[in-house]
């Protein structure tokens, strides 16, 4: 390197460091990485919340099927609940195996589901992240007593069941509420109306 050009890397090193006509637009592309990650943990977090509910109204499903079930199909029905609701798990059917993975448990008169999967991330894949660890776990017991078919699990939930809009349902085995609400777990409105054999709530 000449040696001339040496003053002249100072002066130009210490005018760049005196220069402030850039700092707002340095300063927000600095803030804008924890930001861009705080955005997609948001959206990741929201989006496996809401697979977890997904997999859970599965995994009840299933398990109330398996204890309905006769003994010794408890296995395949469960199995069925569990590929009607979050998709096949014949790998033969499909491009890809799918995401999820399942144990099924028959102790006596209890049926156990339990679902596993690695959920893949949207956003947080960029920062290393790729899948968001997801288990739930449902269990049912054989004879309830409950002549009920249709089943409204959530036991907080107002409004659990709600028929509006001159809509009518009929069942043939009765309707079962979990609902514990104060209020209203069950509700009809607009001339609504169903009918069943039975009606147990909770």
């Amino acid at each position: 390197m000449n040696i001339l050009t040496l003053p002249l890397i100072r002066h130009c090193a210490s005018a760049l460091l005196k220069c402030r006509s850039g700092n707002f637009g340095l300063l927000a592309a600095l803030v804008a990485i924890p930001l861009i990650a705080a955005l997609g943990v948001a959206i990741d977090f929201a989006a496996a919340v809401n697979r977890k509910a997904a997999m859970q109204s599965a995994a009840d499903a299933a398990a109330l099927a398996g204890a309905a079930a006769g003994v010794g199909s408890e296995q395949k029905i469960a199995v069925g609940f569990l590929g009607a609701h979050l998709g096949s798990n014949d790998t033969q059917d499909l491009k890809e195996p799918p995401s999820w993975n399942h144990q099924v448990t028959v102790e006596r008169d209890t049926v156990a589901v339990a679902v596993n999967e690695d959920y893949e991330t949207a956003i947080m894949h960029m920062f290393g992240f790729r899948t968001v660890p997801i288990s739930v776990i449902a269990k049912a017991a054989r004879g309830s007593g409950s002549s009920a078919c249709i089943l409204i699990l959530d036991p907080g939930r107002a409004d659990a069941l709600k028929i509006i809009n001159s809509n009518s349902v009929t069942s043939e085995c009765g309707f079962q509420v979990n609902s514990s609400h104060s209020q209203r777990a069950f509700y009809a409105e607009n001339q609504g109306k169903f009918a069943s054999r039975s009606f147990p709530a909770a």
